[in-house]
């Protein structure tokens, strides 16, 4: 019979030196020789001192096989960093190349993989830290309106889930507009939020959320900003007024070994560059300083990113006036961004899928933008009085009519 013990992660431990009186007395106790003594004062300070706490994505996953690791994701991986370990796979075992990764931990007899191999080689991580992904929100009308869409969820290894997450934002939040100045020849360009900011709030999320909480990434979108919100705030070290300053020197790092793994694939550098990138990059949009924030425990850290400027400019919106005894006139434009700011990203996504498909019904374009029947309907209502759209038929085998022309500038 064989009985393994494995090292705790939080040494070093106190016991009671009588397990059955009422008021224990604690002591730390050490190996000499043969025998189990308690420590002396110096003894104690230089236990305490080789004992520092193993950063939690370097632990050992004592209950978890080594086999559970993807052999796909690591020569994946290795191809993208451009490693010499690629060529040497093929003559390696499993246990032999995940060893030179430095990503086993145990004698010969017994490995386990450390924490850092399952959140970043393992089809679904979330099996071993649940609620590790990212959760994003809509709230077109406001935080205070009960509408509000849920995209699908985002999970997987950490990189790829940094990622996706980019890229759903790319296609679905990201938007630039040109504005032309007055004696200027070039016209000026602006997003609403500037990808290297959301780059860097992203990958600093995924990167430096405590993965011991069971609580998602959470971004939270606005009309006029994006919220983020990661659960394992920064070290007690670094200063709030710091962040605000764009000031924050290197310090200790929550998942070193997940950030040098980023860092080769040029998701996180790791030099405590990420919070001034992010303030840079608002200033040089010409967008309002981003804001952090967290508590005195350090339990979160939230990064709020206001919108440009731009894109809450007040603009007259043309409305088509038609009467049963009179001509069309021309049809009016209408901006993109003006549509959102008066009905909300809802009523936009519905006139896209109607100018997409004239004889789309109201049941179709719910399923189409995940969105509730009755909300459909409550915005179209409101387009129709707006003079943007009329329904000529019935739902079904009908046909919308556009009175409007979207301006995408």
């Amino acid at each position: 019979m064989a009985i393994w013990v494995f090292a705790g992660d939080n040494r070093p431990y106190e016991v009671p030196d009588e397990i059955k009186a009422k008021e224990k007395k604690y002591n730390y106790y050490i190996r000499y020789g043969s025998s189990s003594i308690k420590v002396n004062k110096s003894q104690r300070e230089e236990l305490i001192a080789l004992s520092g706490k193993t950063p939690f994505d370097d632990r050992a996953n004592s209950l978890i096989s080594f086999e559970e690791i993807s052999l796909t994701l690591i020569r994946e991986y290795l191809r993208k960093v451009k490693s010499k370990l690629v060529d040497a796979m093929d003559s390696l075992t499993k246990e032999q190349l995940l060893s030179q990764m430095q990503l086993l931990y145990g004698p010969p007899e017994r490995r386990h993989p450390r924490n850092v191999a399952l959140m970043m080689f393992t089809d679904n991580p979330e099996i071993y830290f649940p609620y590790s992904r990212v959760e994003i929100v809509h709230f077109p009308n406001g935080e205070e309106a009960d509408e509000f869409i849920e995209a699908p969820y985002i999970s997987g290894p950490v990189d790829q889930m940094i990622n996706k997450t980019l890229e759903y934002l790319k296609i679905n939040v990201l938007r630039q507009k040109t504005t032309k100045i007055k004696n200027r020849a070039e016209a000026v360009k602006v997003w609403n939020y500037p990808y290297q900011a959301l780059e860097e709030v992203i990958a600093n999320a995924l990167y430096h959320r405590d993965y011991q909480t069971r609580e998602p990434v959470e971004i939270r979108i606005y009309q006029n900003r994006i919220r983020v919100i990661n659960y394992g705030g920064p070290d007690r070290s670094i200063k709030l007024s710091e962040f605000n300053k764009g000031a924050v020197l290197p310090r200790r790092y929550r998942n070193r070994r997940l950030g040098d793994f980023l860092k080769e694939l040029d998701l996180t550098e790791g030099k405590a560059t990420g919070i001034p990138t992010i303030i840079k990059a608002m200033e040089n949009n010409g967008s309002p300083p981003a804001k952090f924030d967290t508590d005195e425990d350090r339990s979160f850290f939230h990064v709020v990113l206001p919108v440009n400027d731009a894109f809450l400019a007040s603009t007259k919106v043309r409305r088509k006036m038609i009467s049963s005894s009179e001509k069309m006139v021309e049809t009016p434009f209408v901006s993109s961004e003006k549509i959102i700011e008066e009905f909300g990203e809802n009523a936009y996504k519905i006139l896209l899928a109607i100018q997409k498909d004239m004889t789309t019904s109201a049941s179709d374009i719910a399923q189409k933008i995940l969105l509730s029947s009755r909300g459909v309907e409550k915005n179209i209502a409101k387009l129709k009085a707006a003079g943007f759209l009329e329904r000529i038929g019935p739902d079904k085998g009908g046909k919308w009519k556009l009175l409007i022309k979207i301006n995408y500038s």
